[in-house]
């Protein structure tokens, strides 16, 4: 087992990820795994206001490599490092591969025997699991919830979250975070893991026993304040009228094994309103991640020979229309195009507020999905209000032909209705907290 430490303080003007203990920390790795590290250098956010970064303390971060299990080593560190810890989480983020399919197993697995909160990202299959916390994007959007949930030791499974919100609550808490991954990578965008242990996540299951169980209270207040969200977010999404509700009704009602879910708004409005699912979630994550997206949800349809459902907006859809006309028409695959007009992940950004927003950011298309589909040979339809949807989706599960079908909203009133519900999921975490 090789263990390897890095210290630093960082300088003012040199951004966290490229500082002397990154640098080492990246040549470390390469010579460790005999291959090339990807060291991501962090700017400022180009369509966020400047924003004035304080000094951080001297950092020291390790890794211990013992693929493909934990040595007893490994798991003594772990093992020492959280026993005294009174507010303990776990974090179960997206798979870092498909071979990685034990890992949800095992965080759901560990959360059951210790108590310790599950906070499972939309694309962990340990998101159905009776100990993952609903809805844990909006419940961290409170200040003051963020606080009173604020963790001491965090044990971090998988790629980092979809959600801001739980990145940021990590970051605020200054919990002592350990990463388990079956390779030494550090998908660690707010800078707060301590270490990495590599390996099968599977192993930590040896220590159940012996990590302390959270008390009580810390459960109660996580139960509490999760339970205040569901009845607001049913509520906000009964009426399927903005794009967040299509998303989450279009995800409930299919009852086949796995979805695809289009990056950018789509993802993130899944992560945030869809609690349980009989489905698999899948995604295609990263900078350029609504691109290819039918087109990998067809190869996965292909692969396992069964039918998939594909929601994503009308740009995610546009990227990829040339799929359309590679898809058999004997392979079941059905995709929901969410129509708000275009770009409008960009007007959850403060940049919405600036000179010519709507101008760059706003990309409505100026051809119909329906019309795309039905060129491409495909069955298409518009549909409005949540009955048709469920019936089409329902339909679509036993037909033998990929189709499409197109629910158009108005960007505007998603916009109110997604700033209004949130408002609500503030106010009712913040209630049950009193």
């Amino acid at each position: 087992e090789d263990e390897i430490t890095c210290s630093a303080v960082l300088d003012d003007d040199v951004p966290a990820a490229a500082d002397p203990a990154e640098t080492r920390l990246a040549i470390a790795l390469a010579a460790l795994e005999r291959g090339p590290v990807h060291l991501n250098i962090p700017l400022r956010k180009p369509l966020d206001p400047p924003q004035a970064r304080s000094r951080p303390e001297p950092e020291t971060r390790r890794v211990f490599a013992s693929q493909p299990t934990l040595s007893p080593a490994a798991l003594d560190r772990l093992r020492r490092s959280a026993e005294q810890a009174k507010r303990p989480v776990i974090i179960d983020g997206p798979s870092f591969a498909p071979w990685d399919s034990q890992r949800s197993s095992a965080a759901a697995a560990l959360a059951e025997a210790t108590g310790w909160p599950l906070v499972a990202d939309v694309l962990s299959t340990s998101r159905t699991h009776a100990a993952s916390v609903p809805h844990a994007d909006l419940l961290l959007r409170s200040e003051r919830v963020r606080q009173a949930l604020r963790p001491d030791f965090a044990l971090w499974f998988g790629r980092a979250p979809i959600s801001k919100w739980v990145l940021t609550w990590l970051a605020e808490s200054g919990a002592t975070a350990f990463a388990i991954n079956p390779a030494a990578q550090w998908t660690d965008p707010s800078h707060t893991v301590a270490a990495v242990m590599q390996g099968r996540a599977e192993g930590v299951l040896a220590l159940r026993d012996e990590l302390p169980r959270a008390s009580t209270a810390w459960q109660a207040a996580w139960r509490t304040t999760s339970s205040a969200l569901q009845p607001v977010v049913a509520s906000a999404t009964t009426p399927m009228d903005w794009d967040g509700a299509v998303v989450r009704h279009a995800l409930q009602a299919w009852k086949g094994r796995w979805a695809f879910v289009g990056n950018s708004l789509s993802i993130r409005d899944a992560d945030a309103l869809l609690h349980r699912s009989q489905a698999r979630m899948l995604c295609n994550r990263g900078a350029n991640g609504i691109d290819g997206t039918i087109a990998t949800a067809w190869g996965h349809a292909w692969a396992h020979d069964e039918p998939g459902l594909v929601v994503l907006g009308d740009v995610t859809f546009e990227h990829d229309v040339g799929s359309l006309h590679q898809l058999p028409y004997d392979r079941p695959l059905t995709i929901v195009v969410v129509d708000n007009g275009g770009g409008r992940i960009f007007e959850q950004l403060p940049i919405r507020s600036q000179p010519g927003f709507r101008e760059v950011f706003v990309t409505p298309s100026e051809r119909s999905a329906v019309k795309t589909g039905q060129a491409a040979g495909l069955e298409a339809q518009d549909l409005q209000g949540r009955e048709a949807l469920q019936a089409a989706i329902a339909e679509a599960a036993g037909s033998r032909r990929p189709r499409v079908i197109r629910v158009q909203v108005d960007a505007e009133h998603s916009r109110q209705r997604r700033a209004a519900m949130v408002a609500d999921c503030v106010a009712a975490t913040e209630d049950a907290l009193s």
